[in-house]
Order: C-alpha cells, then sequence, then structure tokens
C-alpha cells in the first residue's frame, strides 16, 4: 500500500512538473514581428538596467531574457530608457552582432539609448538637446537626438530620433506636483523645439513620458501635453490609441505613458494600425519581476525594398525567385560574370561564376535583406533585396 502511495504521489509531481515545464516553455517563444518591407522602430523602458538592489534581482535573467526579445522580434530600431550600466548594457549588445547602439552621455545614471541594425541604418550624429533647460528637464535627463542614414531604399534621406525619459509622479504631495510642472515644461520646450528644428523632417520623439495625453495621471489635470494635440501641430502621436481604449502600457497602472510622437513627413511612411503593445507576459514567465515593468510600444513604416519576384537588372538580366523561394535565378546573361550575395552581417552566403542562366539554392538562407552584386564586362551593379 505504501509503495503504491508513494507511485501515486511520484506520478503527481512528474505531472506537475510537466505542466510547469510545457507552460514555461510556451512562454519563451517571443513572436517575431520584423517584416523585411518595413522598419520596426520601438521603445522600451528596460527597468534599471545593470543597478544592483534596483528593478529584477535576478539581473542575469533580466539581460537574457531582453537579448531574447531583441534577437527573436527582428526590429529594426530600439530605443531605451533606464540603461543604467552601461559596461552590462556592452556586453549584451556584443550578443547581437547584427545591431549598433548609441547611448547618451547625461550625468544621471538612467540612461537612454538607441540601437539599429547596421546593415540598414548608419550613425550621422548624436547629440543631447535642452541642456540649457535645467528647469524643463528637472531631472537633468536631457532628450538624447540621434539621426541615422538609411543604407537600404527607404525614400528617407535622414532619420531623426529623439529617445525622452521624463519625470516620474512619484513622491510626496509637494513632489507630485512638481513632477506634473517639469513634464508640463518638457512638453512646452519640446513642442517649441519641434516646430522651429524638425517640422519638415522624418523625426519621431519617443520613450517614457511618464504621463499620458488625455488628462495627465496626476489629480486628473489637464495632460502635460495636451498643446502637442493640437491641429496646427505638425506631429501625430501614434500612441494616442491606447490612451483612447484606457491601455496601459506599464504591467501596474491603466494608463499608457510609454509614446511615440511624429512628423507629418514621417507620417507618409506609416503602416496604417501598426502601432502594438507588446505584451510581453504572454511570453516571458513573471514578466514584471524578472524583466521590466514596462512593455516595449513599436510601429511600422514601410521601406522602398523590393521583394524579389521578377527583378530586371540592367537592359537583359533579370533576377527572381521560385514560388516556394528554394531558388534563385540569374536570366539573361549574355557574357560571363560572377554573382554574390551577401547577408546583413555582410558575410558572403553566395559566390559564383556564370556564364549563362544560372539557378542557386536559397533553400537554407533565412528570409531577411541581402547585397546583391552582379559584376559583368557590360558594368558592375549592386541592388538591396529582399525575401
Amino acid at each position: 500500500m505504501k509503495n503504491e502511495k508513494r507511485l501515486k504521489f511520484n506520478r503527481t509531481l512528474v505531472a506537475i512538473f510537466c505542466c510547469l515545464w510545457v507552460s514555461n516553455f510556451a512562454k519563451a517563444q517571443v513572436p517575431k514581428v520584423g517584416d523585411s518591407l518595413q522598419i520596426e522602430i520601438a521603445n522600451w523602458n528596460l527597468n534599471w538596467l545593470g543597478k544592483k538592489g534596483y528593478g529584477p534581482s535576478n539581473e542575469l535573467l533580466q539581460q537574457k531574457n531582453i537579448i531574447d526579445v531583441i534577437r527573436a522580434s527582428d526590429i529594426d530600431i530600439w530605443t531605451f530608457c533606464e540603461v543604467s550600466d552601461e559596461l552590462v548594457f556592452d556586453s549584451m549588445l556584443q550578443q547581437l552582432p547584427e545591431y549598433k547602439y548609441k547611448i547618451c552621455n547625461y550625468l544621471p545614471e538612467q540612461k537612454t539609448a538607441v540601437v539599429y541594425k547596421k546593415s540598414m541604418f548608419t550613425l550621422i550624429k548624436s547629440e543631447l538637446i535642452g541642456t540649457q533647460q535645467k528647469d524643463s528637464f528637472s531631472t537633468l535627463r536631457f532628450p538624447f537626438e540621434v539621426a541615422l542614414k538609411p543604407l537600404i531604399p527607404m525614400g528617407i534621406d535622414t532619420l531623426y530620433l529623439i529617445a525622452i525619459h521624463l519625470k516620474a509622479n512619484f513622491g510626496t504631495s509637494s513632489e507630485l506636483l512638481s513632477a506634473y510642472n517639469s513634464r508640463i515644461r518638457s512638453g512646452q520646450w519640446l513642442k517649441m523645439y519641434l516646430n522651429k528644428k524638425h517640422r519638415n523632417d522624418y523625426c519621431i520623439l519617443l520613450g517614457d513620458w511618464n504621463d499620458d495625453i488625455d488628462e495627465s495621471i496626476y489629480n486628473s489635470l489637464p495632460s502635460p501635453f495636451a498643446p502637442m494635440l493640437d491641429a496646427n501641430f505638425d506631429f501625430t502621436f501614434l500612441t494616442q490609441i491606447f490612451t483612447n481604449a484606457h491601455i496601459g502600457t506599464t504591467t501596474n497602472y491603466p494608463d499608457a505613458i510609454d509614446h511615440q510622437l511624429i512628423s507629418n513627413r514621417l507620417k507618409k511612411q506609416y503602416v496604417l494600425n501598426s502601432t502594438k503593445l507588446f505584451t510581453l507576459n504572454q511570453y516571458i514567465a513573471n514578466f514584471s519581476t524578472t524583466t521590466s515593468d514596462h512593455y516595449p510600444v513599436y510601429s511600422s513604416f514601410t521601406s522602398q525594398m523590393s521583394k524579389i519576384n521578377n527583378f530586371k537588372i540592367g537592359e537583359h538580366l533579370i533576377l527572381y525567385l521560385n514560388a516556394d523561394r528554394s531558388k534563385l535565378t540569374l536570366e539573361g546573361a549574355e557574357s560571363n560574370g560572377q554573382f554574390r550575395l551577401y547577408n546583413n552581417l555582410g558575410q558572403c552566403v553566395i559566390n559564383y561564376l556564370f556564364n549563362s542562366n544560372e539557378t542557386f539554392d536559397i533553400s537554407a538562407l533565412p528570409q531577411g535583406i541581402y547585397t546583391a552584386e552582379i559584376n559583368t564586362d557590360k558594368g558592375y551593379t549592386t541592388i538591396k533585396v529582399a525575401f
């Protein structure tokens, strides 16, 4: 009888263990949201990344989860808040060789950073703005502006990203009022700056605004950013959809405080209804305690990438993909030449000499953006393609 009870107990333990294992395994599958024919831009507060005694207690797990999200989601540009240890952040990005990053240089330890795919963008410049406006940015977390040049056909000469982390709604009654007034001044200065500097540019202002845009999270007072909703202001809040639907962007509160504001010029590239809240608690167990108390927000924008179907090169050559995406054919060759295909890390994945029509097996290559080089005695051609 004891043996039967022990056997039954052991079976129960195994069943419980299997259920837990399956549940955790399911939660680990962060989905891909990147699309090779679009540009995805996301912002995410990382909750004291690298600061011992703050944020998640298991720092290595937090770092692993963040790396997994960046890698699995395949988003092209990230803007992060609360990067509290630059060495930790650098070691994380070393595990993501397809990305480069620029981190701000203001004094407070909760820094902002911009991360981008190096095959798609190159850095033009980065700078802190509003550094003389210490009254507007009382935390001294000044806006961080990064200018990127697209390396792919996008119809954009320069993309301006401005990462912000405004004063939090925290403290005593007087401190809460002070924080609210600080956010008002931040909003006023940012509107003035955008009108003056970027109203005709491809520009996005994003990050942790620490307040909502319909009404303030402080005593339901008018939103500090209400002037930015003016119809005559040439910028649009993509995240107003969260505000209108009463969807919170953090794990604990019902208000949207992580926002994206884009210029009307960039809005022409915006993919309609593409702004999403990445609710990672569906995929990461105990997300709020292991990873962050904020969810990422992301939006998509069109590029002018060509998906290979029937791509004409010059007068005679045609590059096309077969129906099941397993073969790439170069047709119309009238002379000897060389065909090379490079992945987004700059690695040559196909290198072939041809003297007539050629078909290349690409069944083992992952979907993404590639650079094709064709060199013949009639000239040299390089194109960005996606499949």
